[in-house]
């Protein structure tokens, strides 16, 4: 197809995918909960629902968000007495055969057993060569028994800090592109 203008009025629909891939040039071809607002905050509502608050994330430049003063809740199955279990909560993308996109909290349940619990495997596609699915760990649950013990995060927020920008404009100085 070669070259084309993205961000121009050309008649021409811009994909979702042009998108995602100015934006995994920016931040990354990884999986980030940008600063900002409540940052997915988790907070135990009872021994069954997790509470998570707004913010932004970013999923191999696909840009996923829980809108300011928002929040969404996920529901952690029953533990079982006598038993320790890890769960994990993602946010799971996923492409249907028409290429329709979508991304959805969801939660991986682990394996209930008497001694160490483990988290459950999930699935490591990459949307930039177009897999049809990719789980982002956002927490790990941890159940004791029927009680959530813990909700530990596993994301890093990745933040932008512009009060400062004496690099920014040296790197572009260095190019040639910028003069202060």
């Amino acid at each position: 197809m070669g070259m084309q203008l993205n961000t121009c009025d050309s008649g021409r629909t811009v994909l979702a995918s042009a998108d995602g891939s100015l934006y995994s040039k920016i931040f990354g071809n990884g999986c980030f909960v940008l600063a900002g607002g409540n940052e997915l905050k988790a907070e135990i509502q009872s021994n069954n629902l997790i509470k998570i608050y707004d913010g932004d994330l970013i999923m191999q430049g696909r840009h996923v968000y829980i809108p300011a003063s928002d929040s969404d809740t996920v529901t952690i199955n029953n533990g079982s007495q006598g038993m320790n279990r890890k769960d994990l909560i993602v946010a799971r993308y996923t492409k249907t055969s028409d290429g329709t996109e979508d991304v959805v909290l969801a939660v991986i349940q682990g394996t209930a057993t008497e001694g160490t619990a483990v988290a459950p495997e999930y699935v490591e596609g990459d949307i930039l060569t177009g897999a049809a699915a990719k789980d982002f760990p956002l927490y790990e649950v941890t159940l004791s028994g029927i009680n959530i013990t813990s909700v530990t995060k596993k994301f890093s927020v990745l933040g932008a800090d512009l009060s400062d920008v004496s690099a920014l404009e040296s790197k572009m100085s260095a190019l040639g592109n910028y003069t202060p």
